[in-house]
Formats: structure tokens, sequence, C-alpha cells
């Protein structure tokens, strides 16, 4: 970002803010390159959910569907459908799952979605 402001967001359709296995650091790397953002709504806790583009000579790449190309996050089904992009992020995904990439790689991860519903069970 040219102004070196910090702005948290949360990737449409990726859920990642409580993963409880750490990321690697080849991905923070990735994620620190400069970006564009297209905000396209807010979650049900009204945080800002954007599209993510990383800036590359002749064009831009989507750092959400390279996230998920990559294994290194779950698509998130319940928003994803009025994503304009659901399509290719679906495809991403199906890539990964076929190559056994990132979260694809270990069978025994639980997906977010499991993680804080277990969560949500225990404190009942």
């Amino acid at each position: 970002m040219e102004n070196q402001d910090q702005v948290t967001a949360f990737f449409k359709s990726l859920p990642s803010d409580d993963i409880p296995d750490p990321l690697p650091q080849d991905v923070v790397m990735r994620l620190s390159r400069k970006i564009r953002k297209k905000w396209v709504g807010s979650d049900r806790y009204n945080r800002q959910v954007a599209e993510v583009f990383t800036m590359l000579k002749g064009g831009e790449k989507s750092l959400n569907e390279e996230q998920l190309s990559t294994g290194y996050a779950y698509l998130y089904r319940a928003y994803s459908g009025k994503c304009p992009n659901n399509i290719a992020f679906e495809n991403a995904e199906a890539l990964a799952q076929q190559k056994r990439l990132g979260v694809w790689a270990n069978a025994g991860l639980e997906k977010p979605w499991d993680y804080r519903k277990r969560l949500r069970e225990k404190s009942d």
C-alpha cells in the first residue's frame, strides 16, 4: 500500500482468522507484496471483506485465488456464492485438493468452521 497504512482485510470466501495452525512464513511473505483491495461487503461481525489483488507487470493476480490454488486456504462456501470469482475459486481449490497441496496434504486438519463449531459446543 503506497501510504504504508496497515489495513486488516478478511479475504472474501476465505476463513483464516481463527485457524489454529500457524501459516508458513512463505505465505506471510507472499501477502506482503503491493496490493489492491476490492471491498465486496461485510461479514456477520460487520468486518470488511475484500477480494485482494497483487500488482504484477502486465496485470494483477487474485491473492484469494492464489491462497486457494496453493492449498493455504479453504473456500468458505457459506459465503462464496455471491462472489464474482466464485467459479475460479472453486477450480483453484479443487486443483490444490487434487494435488494434495497445503491443507490438503494432511487429511487430519480441522476446517476452520468445524473448529469454531467445536469450540461453541464446548462452551455450551
